[in-house]
């Protein structure tokens, strides 16, 4: 069964603050369980030009963090892949080339949040921020990590430790989700869990910086992506005692179920859809994808059109659908069916109500684009590293910035996030500033207020090293410099300048 498949797929490679004011307007930082990551220094190497034999640092001080530090980060010679001839259309939508452009840098007031770590990877943090900071450094913060979670990584020596099993964000990065195998195998073939399994869902509400647990149970769960509403979606394998099929009592069947946390509604699917996996559209409607390859309403019509047709494919679509700030217009890649051979990489853009607007051809595939604006895109491409290799091409991924009015991809020279020996680097959310950084709180959070008064009401208390956007007005009141800020959960408001770095 396709969804027993795609669990194994997923899976095997996958409090609140007490505000107790203080003169300072930074109060005690959030009881145990809403953990953070700290600040990480970053080493890269250019695309293009420099020695490359000689990494250039952009490291400030060392400071000591629960995190343990991110890997190396390079950022070698782009791959020069061999393409398979693109189809001049796709059911009459003209095919645009996108070819490669010259290295450029990451875009300003840009910070990406990036999945470093999948499966059994110990120490290694599970998602990273990368930006550049005030000075124009490019900086690299640990977000989540297992033991920053309060877990034990699987090891050698501890076989039975915790691994994550998958993430989630939304696109703007304010929300995002971890789901974690803390205890035996989350391996799922269909047959229901191992004895002994256990898993947990963390969700952060602040970018990543703090995380409170939102769900543990014994057997398989893990995150499939973020509702609007903020709530972490959820898979987990439901062994119900008794069900009817096709008029037969069958005992013990093991089948996926859906639902939102931390509100635990169900998500059922469309009455005999075949369906494997949901996501959710901007305006919340519930989307599912089919065994035949199709993605159906939840009154069971298609949600794409004729050229999306399982029964007539001319692309074979990939599982993940990035929607844009408006909610009118969606990102999804995949590649276009050849049964002469191997398919050309596609990137389309779909309406909302699933017709194909614009279709384009890649000199290689595309991982997890996100919109940055109407015509410019954020995502990763496969990449030689520059190192001598073993017999491994292409290993690890780039970030690139996408051009479509230009039809060009940029390679993102750096700053990159992890070892390409490591391989994972995907791109899941974007925030987008300029940003204003909490900082020297002593661990704390800094007061969110509705005006720039010390008396005034507050909306908000932001952890160290969150950023908030910086909303371009600053102010003086009796001798203390103020600064208008929006916080991730979208509160405006106004916050001591003493507190943010900017």
């Amino acid at each position: 069964m396709r969804a027993a498949a795609l669990a194994v797929a997923v899976v095997a490679a996958f409090v609140g603050v007490m505000y107790l004011r203080f003169a300072s307007d930074s109060v005690p930082g959030p009881p145990p369980g809403a953990v953070a990551g700290g600040p990480q220094c970053v080493v890269f190497r250019n695309v293009s030009g420099g020695d490359e034999n000689e990494p250039q640092a952009t490291c400030g001080p060392t400071l000591e963090s629960r995190v343990a530090p991110v890997s190396t980060v390079w950022a070698g010679s782009i791959g020069k892949p061999t393409p398979a001839a693109p189809p001049d259309s796709v059911r009459g939508v003209k095919v645009l080339p996108l070819e490669m452009g010259a290295p450029t840098e990451m875009p300003p007031y840009v910070a990406l949040i990036v999945q470093t770590c999948m499966g059994e990877c110990g120490n290694t943090p599970g998602i990273a921020r990368v930006y550049r900071d005030s000075q124009g450094n490019a900086r690299t913060d640990p977000l989540v990590s297992l033991p920053s979670l309060g877990l034990s990584p699987k090891s050698s020596s501890d076989p039975t430790g915790a691994y994550f099993t998958g993430f989630a964000a939304d696109p703007d990065g304010s929300a995002l989700a971890v789901s974690v195998c803390v205890h035996g195998s989350c391996a799922f073939a269909g047959n229901g869990a191992e004895l002994g399994a256990e898993s947990a869902i963390f969700r952060s509400l602040d970018g990543g910086v703090t995380w409170s647990e939102l769900d543990r149970q014994v057997g398989i769960a893990w995150v499939i992506g973020m509702s609007p509403g903020r709530e972490a979606l959820v898979a987990n394998v439901v062994n119900d005692g008794q069900v009817t099929l096709g008029g037969d009592v069958v005992a013990g069947v093991t089948r996926i179920g859906y639902k939102a946390l931390p509100g635990g509604e169900e998500l059922l699917p469309p009455v005999e859809s075949g369906y494997t996996q949901p996501f959710l559209a901007p305006d919340g409607d519930a989307l599912w994808h089919t065994d035949d390859g199709a993605v159906v309403r939840m009154d069971g019509t298609q949600w794409l059109g004729a050229w999306a047709d399982p029964r007539n494919p001319q692309v074979a679509l990939k599982w993940s659908y990035t929607f844009d700030s408006t909610g009118n217009h969606g990102l999804v890649t995949g590649i276009a069916v050849n049964p002469m051979g191997s398919g050309a990489n596609l990137l389309l853009i779909v309406r909302r109500d699933g017709s194909l607007e614009l279709a384009f051809s890649t000199p290689t595939f595309i991982v997890g684009p996100i919109w940055l604006d109407e015509t410019h895109l954020l995502s990763t491409i496969p990449w030689n590293s520059g190192l001598p290799r073993s017999g491994t091409t292409n290993r690890g991924y780039l970030p690139v910035l996408i051009d479509l009015g230009a039809g060009l991809i940029h390679p993102i020279s750096h700053p990159s996030t992890d070892s390409p020996s490591v391989g994972i680097n995907g791109i899941i959310a974007v925030q987008q500033g300029p940003f204003a950084r909490v900082v020297h709180t002593d661990n704390t959070c800094l007061n969110v207020r509705a005006e720039p008064l010390p008396s005034a009401g507050i909306l908000d208390c932001a952890a160290e090293g969150v950023l908030l956007r910086d909303l371009g007005q600053a102010t003086d009141f009796a001798g203390s410099n103020w600064l208008q800020v929006a916080t991730p959960a979208g509160a405006e408001g106004w916050a001591s300048a003493q507190y943010l770095e900017r």
